[in-house]
């Protein structure tokens, strides 16, 4: 790990993302934050203890693993665990009061005949609506959820469906998930089961008020502030938490006709003042940025040139004027009047701000801002 490269986390920011989140949701709504994949990058412990000091109730994590973890680290916040537990995994989910998310019937049985369990454990069941990924198919909801009902050792604490394209404003695709969610609660109702929680609003849906009708919500990008789409930047108010920086190992003149990087894909035009800096796609930064990417140096937009490579991309310096060896470059965040952003570097190679913030914050050392 190049430790000129470093990423700043802002965990003030962190806090006052999740105060925005519970401003927009109704009162008594249960806010569980996710911190899965390393809190999108930022650091999950560093993270999750920010969130315990602003109130967070629950956590929502990937895997088994990432609350094991947060159970080591004394953490005593309910966590949900959103990909749930395989058979060999379930004696650890019990043993570290873990909440699996039940996807499927035969899951439900199976932790439901654990010798390990001494009073009823909860469970919360994902409901397919329409994404096509994990749950059980909402028109065969109503039988595996009484028959999961009927399970001694088990019992239903939450049921949960997740949105597919909350995030596009045009696209009424939500709202059929809506529907569908709300009736089979309304169903649910009906035949006298009724869970302390239901859940389905990811960042887009909290921000765009889809589900004021849930108890819980389950924020995520917005708590890194980033926006789920563009359109919603006039929605809430959101701060940054991370920036990324490095400094430059070598300036040099390069004269017109030159190649540049592997491939020779870049061929300079005129006498060129070409910067090196110590970061590729082993640090995150993704080859696409190839000949597209831009960082700031001096206070100014300098573009890559080149293929980006294993540990080193080059800069077209032109236009940052007197650079030496040694200085700040900024790849992520601001420096003067210039910014880039992480939805900026997610449009100039076709992604999006989750796998910017993902790729970069695992792979380089991080410091924290408190």
């Amino acid at each position: 790990m190049n430790r000129l490269n470093r990423i700043k986390i802002d965990l003030k920011a962190i806090q006052y993302n999740f105060k925005q989140a519970e401003s927009l949701v109704s009162q008594n709504t249960v806010i569980a934050p996710v911190i899965k994949s390393d809190a999108y990058g930022h650091g999950m412990l560093e993270t999750a203890s920010c969130l315990d000091s602003a109130g967070a109730q629950y956590f929502a994590v990937s895997d088994i693993n990432e609350g094991i973890i947060l159970r080591n680290a004394g953490f005593k916040q309910n966590i949900l665990v959103l990909t749930g537990a395989l058979g060999h995994e379930m004696d650890e989910l019990i043993i570290n009061r873990l909440i699996p998310v039940v996807h499927d019937l035969k899951t439900a049985e199976k932790l439901n005949q654990n010798k390990l369990i001494k009073q009823p454990y909860p469970v919360h069941i994902k409901i397919d609506t329409g994404i096509g990924r994990l749950g059980i198919p909402i028109g065969n909801a109503i039988k595996e959820i009484e028959k999961i009902n009927s399970f001694n050792n088990l019992y239903i604490e939450g049921i949960m469906t997740h949105f597919a394209s909350a995030d596009e404003i045009e696209n009424d695709f939500i709202d059929m998930q809506i529907i569908g969610f709300k009736n089979l609660i309304c169903e649910l109702k009906r035949i006298y089961i009724e869970p302390q929680y239901n859940h389905c609003a990811n960042s887009a849906a909290i921000i765009r008020k889809k589900t004021n009708f849930s108890s819980m919500a389950r924020p995520g990008i917005m708590l890194y502030g980033s926006y789920p789409s563009m359109a919603l930047r006039d929605k809430v108010s959101l701060m940054v938490a991370m920036e990324f920086s490095t400094r430059l190992i070598e300036v040099k003149d390069l004269p017109a006709g030159h190649f540049i990087g592997y491939g020779c894909t870049k061929k300079l035009l005129k006498d060129t003042r070409i910067g090196v800096v110590p970061v590729g796609y082993n640090d995150g930064y993704s080859r696409f940025f190839s000949n597209k990417g831009v960082m700031i140096v001096n206070n100014r937009r300098c573009p890559v040139i080149g293929r980006v490579s294993m540990q080193l991309t080059i800069l077209d310096l032109t236009d940052a004027r007197d650079v030496n060896t040694g200085d700040e470059v900024v790849i992520l965040g601001k420096q003067g009047a210039e910014r880039i952003s992480a939805e900026e570097m997610a449009e100039m190679i076709g992604t999006i701000s989750y796998e910017i913030f993902c790729s970069l914050g695992r792979s380089n050392y991080r410091e924290y801002i408190t």
